[in-house]
């Protein structure tokens, strides 16, 4: 059997049994561990998505000159991330 399959036993009363396999399911929107790409690269590049992602946003990336602006940017992103993740 394969690692990513799953096999389920059941039984109908009597000896007989049926065998049944199904392939596991990876499901991100259950699975809180993972993580956007966008928190794990670098300043640079996280500036260079939302500036890829968002209309207008080389004004706001102008104002993104420090890390804790960044860092804060990066934490709301992940909450909004979250809170879509729920809703889906």
């Amino acid at each position: 059997m394969a690692n990513n399959e799953i096999e389920q036993v059941t039984t109908n009363g009597t000896s007989e049994t049926q065998r049944s396999k199904s392939k596991k399911q990876i499901n991100h929107n259950k699975d809180y561990s993972y993580i956007p790409n966008y928190l794990k690269v670098s300043n640079r590049i996280f500036k260079k998505m939302l500036i890829s992602s968002l209309e207008g946003a080389k004004e706001i990336i102008k104002r993104l000159n420090s890390k804790d602006k960044i860092n804060y940017i990066r934490q709301y992103a992940y909450v909004i991330h979250r809170l879509f993740n729920v809703q889906l």
